[in-house]
């Protein structure tokens, strides 16, 4: 059990119920924020690592995950 499951499922549906939409667009930043936070969390035991990253390390591996990717 990493967690990275339950990561996923609470920062997409915070980011889904921040941008009161459920567009295409808005649900594929949604889940391209979702990968990124599981991400940083599979990286220690807990949320030990998504709790040390913060919110500006998290919106930094979200651009490069889209320079990688195209969801947008």
């Amino acid at each position: 059990p990493t967690g990275a499951g339950d990561s996923f499922a609470g920062a997409l549906a915070g980011c889904l119920a921040a941008a009161n939409s459920t567009s295409i667009e808005t649900v594929r930043r949604a889940v391209a924020f979702a990968t990124v936070t599981a991400s940083l969390t599979v990286e220690s035991l807990g949320i030990d690592r998504l709790e040390q990253a913060g919110r500006a390390e998290i919106d930094k591996r979200f651009e490069e995950l889209r320079r990688l990717t195209r969801f947008d």
